[in-house]
């Protein structure tokens, strides 16, 4: 049996519009801003393309320039090829601060082997890195977990700065590799009788280290350290302050910094009540 749906009758000589299609879209608007703005989207991409084109037309007295705007534009995979290419003419055309931005762009796509290529080729230029470039690439391979490169690389830097000694240490202690990072703190702290200064990220890093090692003798001289530097009154320091000594299993010094604090947050807290 059929089912017949009755509707109310439309009213012709009615200058109300019909409620059941005034919130209609209007398809052939609709269809020609579709259009348009596929057509911009299109004219977009040709004209990314084209400036890119124009860029490359113009390598061959500024490479620098087109790499960068490659970097810019985060083309990786152009950029490495035109790098390749060019490293088999004059690689000396090549500026530092290119080789930074290709650095950078490599780090920030976790791509490790156009990462290594970039270093192989720039080993063939330099023996000794700047504090510039020698940073980013150990950030880079600290980041993608090449710890063997990132140590290479802090050898051959002619300076080095706290970041420098952090990346590497904070490499370190992440990857497992604790009695190491503490190895690598003391260097930094006694380096030629003088030493750099550690700071708020420093100190988290090497605690964490101590507590996995659970490593008494090491915390307190960290906490030593930490008083000295002026550091107790710095929540996150507290915090693996406290935590190593809960797992080196001296919660009596670990309540004593706990109550010490002026403020505390759940890391506070739950690092306490994990020694009990």
């Amino acid at each position: 049996m059929a089912v017949s749906v009755k509707t109310p009758p439309i009213s012709l000589n009615s200058d109300r519009p019909n409620p059941n299609f005034s919130k209609l879209p209007n398809l052939k608007t609709q269809y020609f801003v579709q259009v348009i703005s596929n057509n911009n989207q299109f004219s977009l991409r040709k004209s990314h393309q084209k400036s890119l084109l124009n860029s490359s037309s113009s390598y061959s007295t500024d490479p620098n320039s087109y790499l960068n705007e490659l970097c810019i534009q985060n083309e990786l995979n152009q950029a490495i090829s035109f790098l390749t290419s060019v490293g088999k003419g004059p690689q000396s055309d090549i500026e530092e601060e290119t080789f930074v931005s290709l650095v950078r762009l490599c780090e920030f796509k976790r791509a490790s082997n156009e990462g290594s290529l970039v270093y192989s080729l720039l080993s063939n230029l330099t023996t000794q890195m700047s504090l510039r470039l020698g940073n980013a690439l150990l950030s880079m391979f600290v980041r993608l977990g090449n710890l063997s490169d990132a140590w290479y690389v802090f050898g051959k830097m002619a300076e080095r700065d706290l970041f420098s000694w952090n990346v590497l240490i904070g490499g370190y202690a992440k990857n497992g590799f604790l009695d190491e990072a503490l190895e690598l703190y003391g260097r930094m702290v006694w380096l030629g009788g003088v030493g750099v200064r550690p700071d708020v990220y420093t100190f988290p890093c090497v605690l964490r280290a101590c507590g996995g090692l659970s490593n008494w003798q090491w915390g307190r001289e960290i906490h030593a350290h930490m008083l000295r530097f002026g550091f107790e009154a710095d929540i996150d320091v507290v915090n693996a302050l406290i935590t190593m000594y809960v797992k080196c299993g001296d919660l009596r010094s670990a309540r004593m910094a706990f109550d010490g604090m002026c403020r505390r947050d759940k890391i506070s807290w739950n690092a306490m009540i994990a020694g009990f």
